[in-house]
């Protein structure tokens, strides 16, 4: 087990352009997605974050610790390089607003299994096989990366993950893994 620090971030800084409203604010709990997310991550007694953009900063009225992009619309390795950027020792379990189905037992089981020598660990998508970098927990030695790919061009959380040593893990839990995109997804 890692013994960085772990922090919560939320990830809520996207366009939410095939939802067609932000993704963040939607209430599928009785409150904000931010604010539920939020809630799972206290309950594990993790200090959770909310990664959003200056835009949404100005428009939203937020009671919780902020981690603002340090440039907008360049997906969420921005918002994992800023993250990196405000506390550089951390590591961070990452969640992105899109996690519509999350309980609280998919991130203990996260946690519990997160590798000590890998700089990724994530959750395989039961919907693709693929790893789900925006249900996982970052390493401070994979962040510090980040700001090479990004001078780069690349944005793909996905794809930088494969430059990275991971951990991949099967949820017991895979109906929580599901991403809601659009309305009709959930």
């Amino acid at each position: 087990m890692s013994t960085n620090k772990l922090n919560g971030l939320i990830l809520a800084g996207g366009q939410s352009r095939r939802m067609g409203r932000d993704k963040a604010m939607i209430s599928y709990h009785g409150v904000p997605q931010y604010a539920y997310l939020a809630g799972l991550l206290e309950g594990l007694e993790i200090e959770a974050y909310l990664s959003l953009c200056k835009k949404q900063q100005e428009a939203w009225q937020i009671d919780m610790p902020l981690i603002l992009d340090q440039e907008d619309n360049k997906g969420p390795l921005m918002g994992l390089y800023s993250a990196y950027q405000a506390h550089p020792q951390a590591s961070w379990l990452v969640v992105a607003c899109d996690f519509a189905f999350l309980q609280k037992e998919s991130l203990s089981w996260l946690i519990n299994h997160q590798s000590s020598s890998c700089e990724i660990t994530a959750y395989i998508s039961p919907f693709d096989e693929k790893a789900e970098p925006l249900l996982a927990i970052w390493a401070p030695n994979a962040l510090s990366k980040i700001d090479k790919a990004l001078k780069q061009g690349a944005y793909s959380a996905r794809e930088f993950m494969a430059t990275c040593e991971v951990e991949l893990i099967k949820s017991p839990h895979p109906e929580q893994l599901r991403n809601v995109n659009r309305m009709e997804d959930f």
